[in-house]
């Protein structure tokens, strides 16, 4: 909730990943996500990206916003 980041990649337990995708739900303006410099609107549109190789980051918002983020993990053999 209310989550704003400044400019990454992903990292860590999502080691591996290949796409994400975020929704962003709420009340709110502004928020936008940018990917690679070029801002997206996600508030009830979702936005498919490669967090893992694409700079990323949030736009200051106002109002509540809740965002929901997807990603799909690499699969190891042991996990198969």
């Amino acid at each position: 909730r209310n989550a704003q980041f400044t400019p990454h990649v992903d990292s860590g337990r999502g080691l591996g990943q290949s796409k994400s995708m975020i929704l962003g739900l709420g009340n709110y303006t502004g928020g936008e996500v940018f990917v690679e410099g070029k801002p997206y609107n996600i508030r009830y549109s979702p936005l498919e990206f490669d967090g893992w190789n694409q700079l990323h980051w949030t736009a200051p918002f106002n109002g509540e916003r809740y965002s929901l983020v997807w990603f799909t993990p690499e699969v190891s053999q042991k996990d198969s």
